[in-house]
């Protein structure tokens, strides 16, 4: 579907990932494309919902990566009820825990962007995606280090639920220690276990 007749019935999909940089590194490039319905080959074989659900993820990322997740538009995209499901974060159970993390993102790696790279529906009200993230440590404190101008690429998998048109759980996992602490020099590299079993 061309994207003028998407948006006419979807409404707008993001935009802000274009501004996501792209970087050298020595084994390669960071470069990858940003998921977008107009490049996903199965898009056409997606029901009415989960093309909505969808877009609706979309619609997230572009509100995260304006800085906008502590507003009533990115509010009103999560079910009063939902829950974050991550065993690590015990600290955030539910949508106004878990918003904490990334408002703070947003302030302390300025800028903080978001990209999805795939995405799967798996029925009507769940979909799977992976995904990656760009901040510089430039805004404030960090698990006891002070901003240094390090920048970190992180990827991470998500898995998202809905019900009633909003979304009521969400999953994430991703690579803090390596992706992480390692480039932002609060974690000596050194120190990483290699392999835990000697």
């Amino acid at each position: 579907m061309e994207s003028a007749a998407m948006e006419a019935k979807f409404g707008k999909f993001s935009t802000s990932h274009q501004k996501f940089p792209y970087k050298e590194k020595p084994d390669g490039k960071w470069e990858f494309e940003q998921w977008s319905p107009d490049k996903e080959p199965f898009w056409n074989t997606w029901n009415e919902k989960q093309k909505r659900n969808a877009l609706q993820i979309l619609k997230i990322i572009d509100l995260n990566n304006q800085g906008l997740v502590d507003s009533k538009e990115h509010d009103d995209q999560f079910h009063p009820e939902m829950v974050y499901a991550n065993p690590s974060r015990p600290d955030m159970v539910n949508y106004k825990t878990w918003k904490q993390s990334p408002v703070n993102l947003y302030k302390v790696f300025f800028p903080y962007l978001v990209a999805i790279r795939a995405m799967m529906p798996r029925g009507d009200n769940e979909f799977w995606f992976f995904g990656s993230a760009f901040g510089k440590f430039t805004g404030g404190p960090y698990m006891g280090a002070k901003p240094n101008g390090k920048e970190f690429y992180v990827d991470w998998h998500m898995i998202v639920n809905f019900k009633d048109d909003k979304i009521i759980r969400l999953y994430s996992i991703c690579d803090v220690l390596s992706q992480m602490m390692v480039p932002l020099e609060i974690l000596d590299k050194a120190k990483m276990p290699i392999d835990p079993y000697k």
